[in-house]
């Protein structure tokens, strides 16, 4: 996807060393990233959009990756991944899949 910010908004930093805010408002306002105030993922949510069909054990990390990799889910902050372990305990304490440790 490409994202066009205006002059304004591009040369416009307030003061602040970086445009890093910028960016992170333009990525917000096209709905690639949750806002922070955001709940965690339902594990229906992980199961339907995220899990590769075929595979029956995924590890953490690969989870994270499936993020980074489909285009269509948004991407994940840092600040995210306490939120995706409590969807991890949810599906755990909800049957919704096993855990193995190792």
């Amino acid at each position: 996807m490409h994202f066009v910010l205006s002059d304004q908004e591009s040369s416009d930093v307030k003061g602040k060393n970086n445009q890093q805010d910028v960016v992170l408002q333009a990525l917000a306002d096209s709905g690639k990233i949750r806002p922070h105030d955001a709940a965690p993922f339902v594990p229906a949510y992980i199961l339907q959009k995220v899990w590769t069909a075929g595979m029956d054990r995924w590890t953490t990390k690969n989870l994270w990756e499936a993020f980074a990799k489909d285009l269509n889910l948004p991407i994940l902050l840092d600040a995210e991944l306490s939120k995706l372990r409590d969807t991890l305990r949810q599906g755990l304490v909800m049957g919704q899949w096993d855990l193995k440790v190792g």
